[in-house]
């Protein structure tokens, strides 16, 4: 049955995979998603050439000029594919101000997404060869060593008994409920209102 499944499930993504290339599709759809959003955002943003041999650019939000608060303005090494927002170097897909970088500069941003979002290399996961078994009782046997599990490695029912140091706290929470509340007459622990010594010593 696990087989059976894995079969199906595998050569069902590789056709929804090749049709998607078939249809253009460079990357995995979610990431484009996300470089479509990030491409909106680069429509305020300015790029500033500082060295394009080196590929360093500075990225200036245009609505923030006037302020010039601390992060309005992100320095951006296409060279070492960085960017200092961060998300260039975390996702390894252009943030939006790579984004602007490749619109001043004509770059192709393809270029600069991890080819393990391309689709040729999702394609690869599901590329392995399934054989059928065919009639289980034809399958020959196999001359081999017979694997015996260590049935003292077999963890025994029930919940395993915990080796962590316990303190105050996991005492406290260890004990019955009625020795955690506290008497609302003489605010000691241990029992209630009912049940208090005070109470019933004075009645």
């Amino acid at each position: 049955m696990t087989q059976s499944r894995l079969v199906e499930y595998f050569v069902k993504r590789r056709e929804k995979i090749q049709k998607a290339m078939a249809k253009g599709w460079r990357i995995a759809k979610k990431v484009e998603d996300v470089i479509q959003k990030n491409d909106q955002l680069t429509v305020s943003l300015r790029v500033r050439v500082f060295d394009r041999e080196l590929q360093l650019f500075e990225v200036e939000d245009a609505y923030n000029q006037s302020t010039h608060d601390a992060g309005d303005i992100m320095r951006v090494d296409l060279l070492n594919r960085k960017c200092q927002c961060g998300q260039f170097t975390a996702r390894r897909f252009p943030c939006s101000h790579v984004l602007a970088v490749c619109k001043v500069e004509k770059l192709n941003h393809y270029d600069y997404v991890d080819p393990v979002f391309s689709m040729s290399q999702i394609d690869k996961v599901y590329a392995a060869h399934w054989y059928p078994m065919g009639n289980e009782l034809l399958i020959p046997q196999i001359d081999g060593p017979t694997i015996i599990p260590n049935s003292s490695l077999v963890r025994a029912q029930g919940r395993p008994k915990s080796s962590r140091i316990q303190n105050v706290m996991d005492w406290v929470e260890s004990q019955p409920t009625s020795s955690q509340s506290r008497c609302s007459t003489c605010k000691q622990i241990g029992h209630n209102k009912r049940t208090c010594p005070m109470r019933i010593r004075q009645s």
